[in-house]
């Protein structure tokens, strides 16, 4: 006989609200997910559901399990962003503009 061992609360699919505030860990991690164009991946995904996780945690939560998962936190977003460029925000793209602006006004005088 087999039994089936809950770790914590299932995570909601993407789009469908749980009636909860995401927590500090899964806000940073969607903001990072996002800024490399990875936030709907199934890295991303499992990034996401470990954040929530260790936001959730509570009394129960032993320090080695917590410990355990932060670390699968770090390595599942280091695979999630593998490979990927962070896109630029506005400002960086009009920093960007600017600068070659200034290259090309340099070579012309």
């Amino acid at each position: 006989m087999s039994a089936v061992v809950a770790i914590g609360p299932v995570p909601v699919a993407q789009g469908e609200s749980d009636g909860r505030e995401p927590g500090a860990l899964e806000i940073a991690a969607q903001t990072e997910l996002e800024s490399f164009g990875r936030g709907g991946t199934l890295a991303g995904g499992l990034v996401l559901a470990l954040a929530r996780r260790l936001d959730q945690a509570g009394p129960a939560d032993t320090g080695s399990g917590f410990a355990a998962l932060a670390k699968e936190l770090r390595t599942s977003l280091t695979a999630a962003l593998a490979g990927a460029e962070q896109e630029d925000d506005p400002v960086d793209q009009l920093r960007r503009q600017r600068e070659q602006k200034q290259r090309r006004g340099h070579r012309g005088g």
